[in-house]
């Protein structure tokens, strides 16, 4: 009878003990407090030298703090997303920078114009940019517009050197809105088609997109980024061209082509320096064309001014500018015509 009395009264204690809203348990590694949910789902945990404080709900947020480190982390099911790159992270999360951008617009396979005689056609972009409107029915219209690049002559695979600079900002539905226009002798030409290009896509697919070009039964409009950088040009042992004083006046015409026997695109002209035999450019030169893995070379054309007659060829060089970009360093060239003369180009960084 006593051990019956014995272990009823055990068994009312223990569903008393279970039955409390707090829980206390102390063992050799820490200590641990629990609190049912009439108490808000509070966890605390001490052990170790660590401190760790979680509070549910819908917007969940957790700290650590121990060891000289400390984290932040916030988890939003509400927005299905996840922060935890730093403090900061879930405020630069859903408050992106703006990022500058910098591109330049190539066409493939445009169909020939109506006033060229042969297949080919004039072409230039008229480019538009900005965050359009969700149920905006104008599209292009509806955005800023921007400088028109030049006209590219008798070519149905046209590269404008053009550089455009945008500042996107990720997530506000920016699109650059391109128009492919015919060259007119009056006016702003005929209209070939159009493209519109999500920039955010354009930045998924690693800054280079192409998209088909509407309104029009062939072509293909390509974005593609540039990361512009600068260089200082520097010319020794010039010869003495000029008829009286045995001196130069020098100057360096500055071009770029894709492949060693591609096509000139002029991009700068240094100042003319009188009556050297060394000149040294110190105002650096900005190229903001550069566009990896296109076989990009600069062509340097060395000149004599001459106020009479023609101005005189010194000579000219060639450089790798994927090679020269990467390295960062002055490279040295021989000019063409006089092997004794050297032009060094700097990479300034």
């Amino acid at each position: 009878m006593c051990k019956l009395s014995l272990i009823s009264f055990t068994f009312v204690l223990f569903v008393a003990v279970s039955s409390s809203p707090q829980q206390r348990y102390r063992g050799s590694t820490g200590e641990q407090r629990y609190r049912g949910s009439e108490y808000d789902s509070e966890r605390a945990y001490r052990g170790d030298g660590s401190d760790q404080w979680y509070r549910g709900g819908d917007s969940s947020q957790q700290r650590v703090a121990g060891d000289d480190r400390y984290k932040e982390r916030e988890y939003r099911r509400d927005e299905d997303r996840y922060y935890a790159d730093s403090p900061q992270s879930s405020y630069n999360d859903r408050n992106p920078r703006p990022e500058k951008l910098h591109f330049v617009l190539s066409a493939t396979n445009l169909p020939a114009g109506r006033n060229s005689r042969h297949e080919s056609v004039n072409s230039y972009v008229k480019v538009r940019f900005g965050s359009l409107p969700t149920h905006s029915t104008r599209r292009g219209e509806d955005l800023q517009s921007l400088d028109d690049s030049e006209v590219f002559v008798n070519e149905l695979n046209p590269k404008w050197i053009k550089v455009w600079e945008i500042q996107y900002t990720k997530g506000t539905n920016q699109k650059v809105w391109v128009q492919v226009r015919e060259h007119g002798i009056t006016g702003e030409g005929t209209v070939i088609g159009q493209a519109e290009i999500d920039l955010d896509e354009y930045v998924e697919h690693g800054h280079q997109l192409t998209v088909p070009i509407s309104g029009t039964k062939s072509g293909q409009i390509v974005m593609q980024n540039t990361a512009p950088f600068k260089f200082t040009l520097e010319l020794k042992s010039i010869p003495g061209l000029d008829e009286f004083g045995g001196l130069s006046d020098p100057y360096v015409l500055c071009y770029f082509r894709y492949g060693k026997d591609g096509r000139d695109y002029k991009f700068h002209e240094t100042k003319t320096l009188d009556n050297t035999r060394t000149a040294v450019w110190n105002q650096p030169i900005t190229f903001d064309n550069f566009q990896r893995g296109t076989d990009q070379m600069f062509h340097f054309v060395v000149k004599d001014a001459d106020n009479i007659s023609a101005d005189d060829d010194i000579g000219e060089a060639f450089l790798d500018v994927e090679a020269f970009a990467d390295k960062k360093q002055k490279s040295v060239l021989p000019i063409s015509s006089y092997s004794n003369v050297t032009l060094y180009v700097k990479y300034v960084i």
